[in-house]
Order: structure tokens, then C-alpha cells, then sequence
């Protein structure tokens, strides 16, 4: 009898500590899931003509993300000549301009859409500013560029010699000037990016 009673105490104990043990793993699951749901996707883009800034709109419209332009502390020339020939120099000088200002809240974002034009069958050097002046381990960076002929090119696989090598990096794509939103859309699925509910890429 006694030792009954001692088996049903052990019982009622072990079963305790289970029961104590699943709401732990919950807890720590539900934990796990609301921070993941807290991460956020972020537009940065550089566009001078502002033909990059037009896809990065359209991005944002179909996404609803944050986005933040990127501006050198130092304007370029607003002379296009000269802008080239600045352009070209930053280029063969592996140069780096300074960044007008800082993002904030960067640890919330976890994907970074990353938008660019092609100079000189590269991207302009403060592309190259912005992604060593910030950390992005454990981050997806999907980029994008504009231009009218050239194609990505190099570029995106020097930019990705830049970032930390667990930071995940897209192969990336062009887009023309007049890419509709269709075509974005189209895109940003491939890339596991889904948009919010409510976009339409015809009313874009």
C-alpha cells in the first residue's frame, strides 16, 4: 500500500515536471515566432535621375516596406559631365563617399532590397559606403539595378565580396526604366518576397 502511494507521488511529480516543460518549449516557440514576426524588410536605393528611385517606389507600393534613399555627404556635380567624370574617378580610385546620414533601427530589418544604377558597368561607389558601414549577418540582401543597356554585370559579386560571409546574397536582377509593376512583382515572388495584402501591381 505504502509503496502505491509512493509510485502515485512519483507520477504526480513526473507529470508535473512534463506539464511544466511544455509550457516552458512553448513559451520559448512563441517567443521565437514573435520576434520573427517583428522583422522587417527595408528599401535602400541610390538614384541620381531618379530612374532607380521609380522601381524602388514601385517595390515599396507592392511590399509596404520601409525604404531610406541613400545621399553622399558631398553632392555629385549637377552637371552631368562632370558627374561622369566624378563617377569615373570614385571608380578607378576604389573610392568612398560619405553617407549623408545614418539609418536607424537597422537591427529590425532581416531582408535589405538593395536598388543601384549602373556606371561604368558598376554600381556607384557609395553602394560600396553603405554595405561596409553596416552589419548584415544573418541578413538577405536582394539587389536590383537600372540601366538602359548593361546588365548587372560584376557588380552585384563585387558588392557581395563586401558583406559578411553569413549574410545571405541574391543573384539579382535589371530593370529599364519603364519595368512595370507586373514584371516587379514577378520578381519579388522568385525571391520568396510576397506582397502585402491588398497590392495590386495594376493599380501600380
Amino acid at each position: 500500500m505504502e509503496q502505491t502511494r509512493k509510485r502515485g507521488f512519483a507520477n504526480h511529480v513526473l507529470q508535473g515536471i512534463i506539464l511544466l516543460l511544455i509550457i516552458l518549449m512553448a513559451g520559448a516557440f512563441t517567443t521565437e515566432v514573435n520576434a520573427a514576426a517583428k522583422k522587417k524588410t527595408l528599401i535602400v536605393y541610390y538614384s541620381r535621375t531618379n530612374t532607380t528611385q521609380q522601381i524602388a517606389k514601385k517595390i515599396q507600393k507592392l511590399t509596404n516596406a520601409d525604404m531610406v534613399r541613400l545621399k553622399t555627404k558631398n553632392a555629385y556635380p549637377s552637371d552631368y559631365d562632370e558627374m561622369l567624370e566624378t563617377a569615373q574617378r570614385e571608380q578607378d580610385e576604389n573610392a568612398r563617399p560619405e553617407l549623408a546620414d545614418r539609418i536607424s533601427n537597422w537591427s529590425q530589418y532581416d531582408k535589405i532590397i538593395l536598388g543601384y544604377p549602373i556606371w561604368y558597368g558598376q554600381a556607384p561607389k557609395i553602394i560600396s559606403t553603405f554595405l561596409e558601414s553596416y552589419d548584415f549577418s544573418g541578413k538577405t540582401i536582394v539587389p536590383f539595378c537600372t540601366s538602359g543597356g548593361s546588365g548587372l554585370g560584376t557588380s552585384a559579386s563585387s558588392l557581395h565580396s563586401l558583406v559578411s560571409s553569413d549574410a545571405a546574397w541574391k543573384t539579382g536582377i535589371r530593370f529599364t526604366a519603364g519595368a512595370s509593376a507586373g514584371d516587379i512583382q514577378t520578381w519579388l515572388k522568385s525571391e520568396g518576397i510576397q506582397p502585402f495584402t491588398g497590392a495590386s501591381a495594376h493599380a501600380i
